[in-house]
């Protein structure tokens, strides 16, 4: 089953992401670490750096981030679990 978290760009842009259980348990995992190495989940690279959560298709991602911080992207992704679970 997928479940689907919605982050908007810095440019107000709103992007759904389809994730399985294990990938937003993996992305959770990788936001709490606080670590600034990459992660590729999906299509789509994911980085923390200074605060934010960086994005691109391919490389390290350094310019392009969400304004959501990392603590309310937990949030989306406990309450997707949490979606997952009730089904």
């Amino acid at each position: 089953m997928l479940a689907t978290i919605k982050l908007t760009t810095y440019w107000f842009r709103v992007d759904s992401f389809e994730m399985t259980r294990d990938d937003l348990e993996r992305f959770r995992t990788y936001i709490v670490s606080e670590s600034d190495e990459p992660i590729r989940i999906g299509v789509t690279v994911f980085r923390c750096s200074r605060g934010f959560m960086c994005f691109a298709d391919s490389g390290v991602p350094e310019e392009l981030h969400f304004n959501e911080s990392p603590a309310q992207i937990i949030y989306l992704i406990d309450a997707a679990l949490s979606n997952l679970s009730s089904r």
